[in-house]
């Protein structure tokens, strides 16, 4: 009895863990309008990725400088 017991409660927590999402799921779940998109359906955009990466670098110029007097 226990043995059945853990079986149900092993397959309950592994059963969620192998979920992916294909094609047909995006479909559906982008028709939804309050429904939040996965990140494996949001179409992967190299510009936007490369754009997003970029580090601006900031000069700092004496008017951006805070005078610390005691």
């Amino acid at each position: 009895m226990y043995k059945l017991i853990i079986i149900a409660v092993a397959l309950l927590f592994v059963g969620c863990a192998q979920t992916t999402f294909n094609a047909q799921m995006c479909d559906k779940i982008t028709k939804d309008p309050q429904a939040t998109i996965p990140q494996e359906c949001i179409p992967y955009i190299e510009e936007e990725a490369a754009k997003a990466s970029l580090d601006e670098e900031k000069q700092v110029t004496p008017k951006d400088s805070i005078e610390v007097t005691k």
